[in-house]
């Protein structure tokens, strides 16, 4: 999935401090304070994103008809799994 992950959550987290910004309610402003990267409420929502963008990059990329054909056409097999539907 590559480098797509991390940018999604670095969005989506830059996002609400964003506007906070813009705002003058004080519950936006301890919402960006806790925010900021650094913070432990950052990181732990970057790394809970970072793994869910990446499981749902992959599940909507990979395809896995494709990769069977690709694997039939370069004459490629998988060891302990036998050719053809099972």
């Amino acid at each position: 999935s590559g480098v797509i992950p991390p940018i999604f959550a670095s969005a989506l987290l830059v996002f609400p401090a964003t506007i906070g910004g813009f705002m003058n309610a004080e519950w936006m402003g301890t919402l960006q304070a806790m925010l900021n990267p650094g913070g432990w409420l950052y990181e732990l929502l970057y790394i809970f994103l970072i793994i869910f963008f990446a499981f749902f990059y992959t599940f909507v990329q990979f395809k896995t008809e494709d990769v069977a054909e690709n694997l039939n056409k370069n004459g490629g097999y998988i060891p302990g799994i036998r050719p053809g539907k099972e």
